[in-house]
């Protein structure tokens, strides 16, 4: 009785099982699982073999090299042309556009584990690993309200067309509503040569 009582507690505690569920990205979710499942009995070493390319050209070029060290941190500098290819290699994983994705990494990083971080384990584990995006709240953010957060992005957004013309002389200090807490805009340094 009193496990149970624990384990009612922990999903009592989750910010995922106290917000409405997004029905789209849940199902698409489901559908995912449903196919990983179905693909264990169609198994071959070539489609094992695909899958890790993927995974890499996916997850470590576009995620890990793209959007979160080049375009999140500016942690390197290359030629437009290879900020674009991980761009498009990043978009391979489903995990958002770039400007969604590194908007919700700085928010991240400015808030981290504290009001207005988009996915804090203080929230419950569940909602820290993929409730915030089931529940749909960081998704709720359209362009204009991610963009102060990406102003160095929006040259590429321009570039291959995923926003109109955005002006780049904007007030740094604006503020932002990310669920129900304002945030400060924090300050971005773009490379020299973009």
């Amino acid at each position: 009785m009193e496990r149970t009582q624990g384990a009612m507690s922990i999903f009592e505690r989750d910010r995922t099982f106290n917000q409405p569920i997004n029905r789209v990205t849940s199902f698409l979710m489901v559908i995912f699982h449903i196919g990983a499942i179905a693909a264990l009995f169609m198994f071959s070493w070539k489609a094992v073999g695909l899958a890790l390319v993927l995974l890499w050209v996916a997850g470590g070029l576009g995620i890990g090299m793209g959007y979160h060290r080049l375009l999140t941190h500016r942690c390197y500098k290359t030629p437009k042309w290879v900020e674009y290819v991980l761009t498009v290699c990043g978009t391979l994983a489903l995990e958002g556009g770039p400007m969604f994705w590194v908007a919700v990494h700085r928010l991240h990083h400015q808030n981290t584990d504290q009001e207005g971080d988009p996915h804090t384990p203080r929230d419950g584990g569940l909602c820290a690993h993929m409730g915030w995006i089931m529940t749909g709240q960081a998704m709720h953010c359209g362009s204009a309200e991610l963009l102060p957060y990406v102003p160095d992005l929006s040259g590429l957004a321009r570039d291959i067309k995923l926003l109109p013309r955005v002006e780049q002389s904007y007030e740094r200090k604006s503020l932002v509503q990310f669920g129900s807490t304002q945030l400060r805009t924090p300050e971005v340094r773009p490379n020299a040569n973009d």
